[in-house]
């Protein structure tokens, strides 16, 4: 793991400094001491939607037994793991879901309807460098610099106009929050494309209300400069 850790139980964001922090007063999913002692995990599934020279966004699946062999936990954890400058790759970001077995395959309709209008209307705040819209969606970042991002998105071929989702599947959900996997394409005035982006987001229902709670990893999976 690197620290700071930032590690994110249900809508809770924790921020972890060191590992002794960590070891002292873990949080709950870390927290191995709670579980009982003849309980096991299994791993169910690894999906590795992003990745790029130094990032890498993960989906892991488990689940918690019994030691009967009674399945009675789905785990759906979002992971990122990061490069540091000294070469060495470590988690950097843990986002979890922890439900009841027999809810591991239902879905949240609420969950999903809401994640897709928030990710719809974040790309949709880069062509209006709307920063008001940005903070009602529940940006915790602060002001986004629209600016230095139009040079950047532009890549090779300038002229940025707007990004759009082409795509937006909601892997890992529960009635509470959402681990988000999006493909979006950034398009040059008058059409023609730019790139190509896949990005995992985070959102959660706080007060009542859905947000966008995370950013997770993102990496660009088609450069339309690259092209002869």
């Amino acid at each position: 793991m690197r620290f700071p850790l930032i590690q994110a139980d249900e809508n809770t964001v924790n921020k972890i400094n060191k590992s002794e922090d960590l070891v002292k007063s873990p949080t709950p999913f870390m927290n191995v001491r709670a579980i009982a002692k003849k309980d096991y995990d299994t791993l169910d599934e690894l999906r590795i939607p992003t990745f790029r020279p130094f990032e890498v966004g993960m989906f892991l699946y488990f689940d918690r037994h019994h030691a009967n062999g009674e399945k009675f936990l789905r785990g759906e954890i979002y992971l990122a793991i990061r490069k540091s400058k000294e070469g060495k790759w470590a988690i950097h970001e843990i986002s979890t879901i922890l439900k009841p077995s027999d809810q591991a395959e239902s879905l949240d309709t609420e969950a999903i309807e809401e994640s897709r209008r928030i990710l719809t209307l974040y790309m949709y705040t880069y062509e209006t460098k709307n920063q008001e819209l940005l903070k009602q969606l529940g940006w915790p970042y602060g002001d986004w610099d629209y600016e230095k991002f139009y040079k950047i998105a532009g890549s090779k071929i300038g002229g940025y106009n707007n990004s759009i989702a082409t795509k937006i599947e909601i892997p890992q959900h529960s009635a509470t929050k959402a681990h988000c996997l999006t493909t979006y394409l950034r398009r040059q005035y008058g059409g023609r494309p730019i790139s190509i982006g896949r990005g995992v987001y985070i959102t959660a229902k706080e007060n009542g209300k859905w947000r966008w709670f995370l950013s997770g990893a993102y990496a660009t999976i088609h450069d339309y400069s690259n092209d002869v």
